[in-house]
């Protein structure tokens, strides 16, 4: 009785034609083929976006506190000058080096603006404590501060170490 039924589904089922058969693999595989290549190119997007952004806040990061740090030596320079050669107002190294000072002023804006809009805002504001400490000569508030902002940058960019 089995072996009838089987027979019958056999004999009422469809036979599909090989020119079909054929059509159906090569659009199948095509259909997969297109699928891969779209999801490959979107993970290599993604990871080249990724590589863009941390080479970007990477340049933002060094640009920031190589800032802070012209600040400094601006400073630590003028109070040497100061101390060794008098603060006189025509002293032309000690406005040589106001003249400097000013120019990092203009710079500031142009220099933090990607450290804020590239992120992450633990960064920033990291900078910005290290900044603030900077400006109020604060030496141990400063250095604290300079330690956050290089291991927020460290763990931001996953650099180890």
């Amino acid at each position: 009785m089995m072996l009838a039924n089987a027979e019958e589904a056999a004999e009422s089922a469809v036979a599909i034609d090989p020119t079909v058969l054929a059509l159906l693999t090569i659009f199948g595989s095509v259909t997969v083929t297109v699928l891969v290549g779209l999801i490959g190119a979107w993970l290599q997007s993604k990871r080249e976006h990724a590589r863009w952004l941390r080479e970007r806040r990477y340049e933002a990061a060094v640009k920031a506190y190589a800032l802070t740090k012209g600040f400094d030596l601006n400073w630590s320079k003028t109070m040497k000058i100061a101390e060794s050669e008098g603060a006189s107002e025509d002293n032309p190294r000690l406005l040589a080096m106001l003249a400097q000072a000013d120019e990092l002023h203009t710079t500031v804006a142009e220099t933090l603006a990607p450290l804020a809009m590239l992120g992450p805002q633990d960064v920033a504001s990291n900078y910005l404590d290290m900044q603030n400490a900077y400006e109020s000569h604060d030496n141990e508030a400063f250095r604290k501060a300079e330690v956050a902002y290089q291991k927020s940058v460290r763990r931001t960019l996953g650099i180890k170490g």
